[in-house]
């Protein structure tokens, strides 16, 4: 019986444990695969938007149930880009039963600003990031959201419209994965955007691209469009902020 007791008390330690290690900071937590995605083609949903979505100051990026459009998220407010509805249109009005391919969530009450000291190019700003996430006290060996608001540079970005292409499709090599599913896509030279976006030291390939440490979008202040970004810079003076712990 004595014996009993202390593999009890051992298995509850184990399980205790576990769960320590599995609770992410600003309670992050993600739904589906870019693997998965990739490798068997699910596009299935996954989860449902609106309970994935309840709750105040939620961030987050995705892409909708079959592969038909983007998930930003800023605020709690949902911006669906559906990509049979082109690019300068987006829905803030979730419809009922609408589901989750891919999503990533976080909430974060507060934010910290810190000014971009110069014009960066996104490895450069990788850099900067993470050197400032450190000095602001974050874990960066675990995943973390983010925010740039201002001026952005060489900026392209697309939304997924749902039309499965087999191979192929018309995607870049960066993200090679998303080759069986069309996407329109843009280019803005320079433009006054705001970036939402989650960085994940450890967990690649499952709400961030196979490889890639990244998962961004971007919403235009305009209020009309929003999508996945694929490339970008930053010009000096606009706004990063981190999440306050």
């Amino acid at each position: 019986m004595k014996m009993l007791l202390i593999l009890f008390a051992l298995f509850c330690n184990v399980v205790s444990s576990e769960a320590v290690e599995t609770t992410l900071p600003f309670s992050l937590k993600h739904y589906g695969s870019f693997k998965k995605m990739m490798h068997m083609k699910k596009v299935d949903g996954v989860v449902d938007l609106k309970t994935a979505l309840n709750g105040k100051q939620i961030y987050g990026v995705g892409a909708i149930k079959n592969a038909e459009g983007e998930i930003t998220v800023h605020d709690g407010k949902a911006w669906l880009s559906y990509g049979k509805d082109g690019m300068d249109k987006v829905t803030h009005e979730i419809p009922e039963g609408e589901q989750a391919m891919l999503l990533v969530t976080a909430q974060v009450e507060k934010w910290q600003d810190l000014f971009i000291p110069k014009d960066m190019a996104e490895s450069e700003l990788h850099v900067f990031m993470l050197e400032q996430a450190k000095k602001s006290g974050i874990d960066t060996e675990k995943p973390f959201p983010f925010l740039i608001e201002g001026q952005l540079k060489n900026l392209t970005w697309h939304v997924i419209d749902g039309t499965t292409t087999g191979t192929g499709g018309g995607h870049n090599q960066a993200h090679g994965e998303h080759s069986f599913i069309r996407k329109l896509i843009e280019h803005n030279e320079k433009t006054s955007s705001i970036i939402i976006g989650f960085y994940s030291a450890d967990i690649h390939g499952v709400f961030t691209h196979p490889g890639e440490s990244w998962h961004v979008h971007v919403i235009f202040k305009d209020e009309k469009k929003a999508g996945h970004v694929e490339n970008y810079g930053v010009l000096k003076n606009s706004t990063l902020k981190l999440p306050v712990r």
